[in-house]
């Protein structure tokens, strides 16, 4: 897998984003005694600071080489910081009978944005390039080591399969073996072993391939259901010489959205209309299509009340009154309620797909379902009417339908205060565990506390699968687009922590907190110190049972014979040993203030963990009722 990385004077790294040759990345280590790397975030920084340099003296030919082999000799692959003037040919006669520009005019030469990442094979075919430091002469050295394929591949393999899973839009670019050994047993084919978890595989297998084969890779990713798209570069090809004009060639791709059918719009809102009791079930499509303001917009002028999948938690702002509340395997009561004696329901940006953690559909109502990928009609349900077309574009053309309709109908009357009814009802049956006072403290206090500190617009929340989902969801109220991130059918447990470090990179401002189990944490907990490391300060929340209480049932036979549920380890001074902010909290009493304490740590750039002591919490809500 490639990743891009910096590594300081006191070995630890520093992940950067880089562009390269039309949207590619490529594997990159910097290392320098002098610079102030860990304040580096992009590459005209790092062009700034070789020019503040003020070297006096450029190598010889002579001098790189020995350097070059000094470091080969060693084991060490040796490459650094190139001037796009720096570039030798990769044959020697090629190389001794041409003048190389810039050797005799330092001061003529002119740095190029971009890092050149070039090969390391033999004594003469590598293209090699150098900028020495005046400072102690030492340099700013790029290791890069194309000869070995890591295991990159097959370490992304888990979490690819979770994006495509969630139909979550990823352009993978594993490293492949060279030519010569594609394919060849044992070597491992991301080719060929992708091909059933993403929406499309290629391989860049001759270097003039690659501005077709990326317009093609973004194309896939910007059209249709969203998914993972990979394009395999085998490192011989990753190292090739490739003319610029090639790259000018490259354009990028624009979506292409279509709109549903007019007649089935208008037949969908008569249904609507007609409807006594209509529900909206939006799912993450309404969110790829930013089409939230057309949701809200057309649940008040229908006066209909929507809820939302695992995935879609967020369309709507859930402080809205017409807000029931997301739904999964678990829900709440008003949730519940509707689901049940809802006559008409409109599935919009969703699948509809049946799956342990989703909402079955009750049997009985009439289904209006609008989807972007025509693989999706029929797959589970029936529909009354189908709607094939984007999210934001089917949703304008609704309302559009439904006010021609309205204008010499009347509006239904509002149901905000049914729900609200519904909803209090439903958290008074949860009072004696979200107000619970006991010790161990159970997981519905912690979330509980953490929803009376915390702003919702302000906050993005993130989950592990399992518990710590099943718990949260039906309870917290997000606060719009982009403030929650559900997930679960891959069940890949530890995936929380890293949508909670991309979440907070993408939305800096944001407290970003992910909760999770102490299983999840032993699959994936190391993660937090690429959080510190990186100097990204997230919160995560370890709810700590010593067990995995939601497999009693599942696992009693193993576990009695080899005790496979039980767990142990000290969390917070696990991140506090990586480098983190952490704290343990057992008494109920605290978790708010806890909550407050790991929020300032945050907002002082620090990476927080926050440990509580929780009871072996087997109660859901609703879980598992429509089945």
């Amino acid at each position: 897998m490639l990743s891009v990385q910096i590594v300081k004077s006191d070995g630890n790294p520093q992940n950067i984003i880089h562009p390269f040759m039309s949207q590619l990345v490529s594997n990159l280590s910097i290392f320098n005694r002098d610079w102030p790397l860990e304040k580096i975030k992009n590459v005209d920084q790092i062009e700034e600071m070789v020019d503040d340099s003020n070297d006096e003296h450029l190598p010889t030919f002579d001098e790189v080489l020995g350097d070059y082999n000094s470091d080969r000799d060693a084991g060490r692959s040796f490459i650094c910081l190139v001037p796009q003037d720096y570039i030798w040919s990769s044959s020697k006669s090629q190389r001794d009978s041409k003048k190389r520009k810039g050797y005799d005019r330092p001061e003529e030469v002119k740095y190029d944005k971009y890092i050149n990442f070039l090969k390391d094979t033999t004594e003469y075919s590598s293209k090699i390039g150098f900028k020495s430091s005046k400072a102690e002469g030492t340099a700013a050295h790029v290791r890069f080591s194309p000869k070995e394929v890591l295991p990159g591949a097959e370490n992304a393999y888990a979490g690819v399969a979770t994006a495509y899973a969630d139909s979550v839009p990823v352009l993978f670019l594993p490293l492949g073996h060279p030519l010569k050994r594609d394919r060849v047993f044992p070597h491992f084919s991301s080719v060929d072993s992708f091909k059933t978890i993403t929406k499309s595989v290629e391989q860049i297998n001759e270097p003039d391939r690659v501005i077709d084969t990326m317009r093609r890779a973004f194309s896939r990713l910007k059209n249709g259901r969203p998914g993972p798209v990979m394009v395999e570069i085998p490192s011989d090809i990753a190292n090739a010489e490739l003319d610029s004009n090639i790259l000018t060639a490259y354009s990028s791709s624009d979506p292409v959205l279509s709109s549903a059918n007019p007649s089935d719009v208008m037949a969908s809102a008569k249904l609507l209309l007609e409807a006594k009791n209509p529900i909206v079930y939006a799912g993450q499509g309404v969110l790829y299509a930013e089409a939230s303001e057309e949701l809200t917009e057309l649940a008040e002028l229908l006066n209909v009340p929507v809820t939302t999948s695992m995935a879609g938690k967020g369309s709507i702002d859930e402080r809205h009154p017409l807000s029931l509340g997301s739904s999964s395997v678990v829900m709440n009561g008003a949730v519940l309620d509707y689901m049940k004696k809802s006559d008409v329901l409109l599935a919009i940006g969703t699948s509809l797909t049946k799956h342990g953690m989703i909402t079955t559909i009750p049997t009985g109502k009439k289904i209006i379902h609008s989807t972007n990928d025509p693989i999706d009609i029929g797959n589970y349900y029936d529909p009354e009417v189908s709607l094939l077309g984007d999210s934001k574009l089917v949703l304008n053309q609704l309302i559009e339908a439904c006010k021609d309709l309205l204008s010499t109908g009347t509006q239904r009357e509002s149901p905000a205060n049914e729900i609200e009814l519904l909803k209090q009802n439903w958290l008074k049956d949860w009072n004696n565990k979200l107000l619970s006072t006991q010790k161990p403290m159970t997981p519905y206090r912690v979330i509980n506390e953490f929803m009376k500190v915390t702003d919702p617009s302000q906050t993005i929340v993130t989950h592990d699968s399992g518990s710590p989902r099943d718990q949260i969801m039906p309870f917290y109220n997000s606060g719009g687009p982009g403030t929650y991130i559900g997930w679960g059918k891959s069940h890949g447990l530890g995936t929380g922590l890293g949508l909670n470090i991309g979440a907070k990179l993408a939305d800096p401002d944001k407290f970003v907190v992910n909760f999770m189990g102490d299983a999840a944490f032993g699959m994936t907990g190391l993660d937090f110190e690429t959080a510190v490391r990186s100097n990204i300060p997230i919160l995560t929340v370890v709810l700590n049972n010593s067990t995995m209480a939601i497999e009693t049932s599942h696992m009693a036979t193993s576990h009695e014979l080899y005790n496979t549920r039980d767990l142990g380890g000290d969390y917070s001074e696990m991140a506090r040993a990586m480098g983190g902010w952490s704290e343990k909290v057992s008494d109920p009493e605290d978790i708010g203030n806890a909550f407050l304490r790991a929020k300032n740590a945050t907002e002082n750039g620090q990476a927080a963990l926050l440990e509580f002591i929780t009871s072996e919490e087997q109660d859901f809500s609703f879980r598992g009722v429509l089945t």
